[in-house]
């Protein structure tokens, strides 16, 4: 008769123990979803930001290049400052020399970046990882 009391008592449900251990590994996955979201929504903020400004780059010399009579295209080029999530980006124009076979062609460079004389230096040759060039 007491036989029935220990049937009952293995086949009772989960204890505190596993109850607890499988809320923490429910936890752990959940966070670490939500850190792998956070990480993907910065990087397409980041995309998004990178191909505005690209697109404003190429409307900026395509606008040039088509308003261009007989002077430098860098003088047409608008180079007024713009400001893309909450940080000012700044235009500077350069001519490069571009030797085609028998004739020296002159090619405009746009660069972009938060600060005048760094955009101004990567327009004229020199890399930075902080800028944005179209044109070379």
């Amino acid at each position: 008769m007491k036989q029935l009391n220990l049937k009952s008592y293995k086949e009772s449900g989960f204890t505190l123990l596993e109850s607890l251990i499988g809320l923490m590994l429910f936890s752990i996955v959940i966070l670490g979803s939500g850190a792998a979201i956070s990480k993907m929504m910065t990087a397409q903020k980041d995309l998004n930001t990178n191909s505005i400004i690209i697109n404003m780059m190429q409307k900026k010399l395509q606008n040039a290049l088509n308003n261009t009579a007989t002077g430098s295209v860098c003088n047409a080029v608008n180079k007024d400052s713009f400001v893309l999530a909450n940080k000012t980006y700044y235009t500077a124009c350069a001519i490069e020399t571009i030797n085609m076979g028998t004739t020296d062609t002159e090619w405009p460079v746009l660069a972009v970046s938060t600060t005048l004389a760094e955009a101004q230096t990567c327009a004229n040759g020199t890399a930075s990882d902080n800028c944005y060039v179209v044109g070379r």
